[in-house]
């Protein structure tokens, strides 16, 4: 359970996150009317969705014991969301500099709507702590953990927090 001090704290970073990724998602040189509601819906391209799968992510790690640097050889064939969570997870440095160069926090904040739609994809159709095999248990780990840190970083270039718990 989190503290009264605790819960004040998650309530700002949620509600500055909303506030921020609702103004950044869109492209610089587009109009923009603010919807209060819209912004804190859990469901949809939102700062809390994100920061939700942020936190949801810190969750299945703890449950996982996961640490870093216990990598098995993995033998298995990758799921087709596995594929697609790699892909995306690879064309992070692209983004960034794509973002850079257009001076496009827009694209940093889409890239990571859609990094954490997909994980939430990922983590809806294949078992992560009760996979078939060791090793894939700790792979599904793995990736969720790289995905963690890249939500974190693309949140932090934004400007928002993320939690570890919600």
């Amino acid at each position: 359970m989190l503290s009264e001090e605790e819960k004040q704290e998650l309530y700002q970073m949620i509600g500055l996150g909303a506030l921020k990724y609702f103004l950044l998602k869109v492209e610089p040189k587009k109009r923009l009317l603010f919807d209060p509601n819209e912004s804190i819906d859990f469901q949809g391209n939102t700062g809390p969705f994100i920061q939700y799968t942020h936190a949801r992510i810190q969750s299945v790690l703890r449950k996982g014991d996961f640490s870093t640097g216990i990598s098995q050889k993995y033998s298995s064939e990758l799921k087709a969301v596995e594929k697609e969570l790699l892909v995306i997870l690879n064309r992070y440095p692209q983004v960034i500099t794509a973002a850079a160069q257009d001076h496009s926090p827009a694209q940093v904040a889409n890239y990571v709507f859609e990094l954490a739609k997909l994980y939430n994809k990922f983590y809806h159709e294949e078992p992560i702590l009760k996979a078939e095999e060791e090793a894939v248990k700790q792979f599904r780990l793995e990736l969720s953990a790289a995905t963690a840190s890249v939500i974190k970083k693309s949140m932090k270039l934004l400007g928002i927090a993320v939690p570890d718990k919600m």
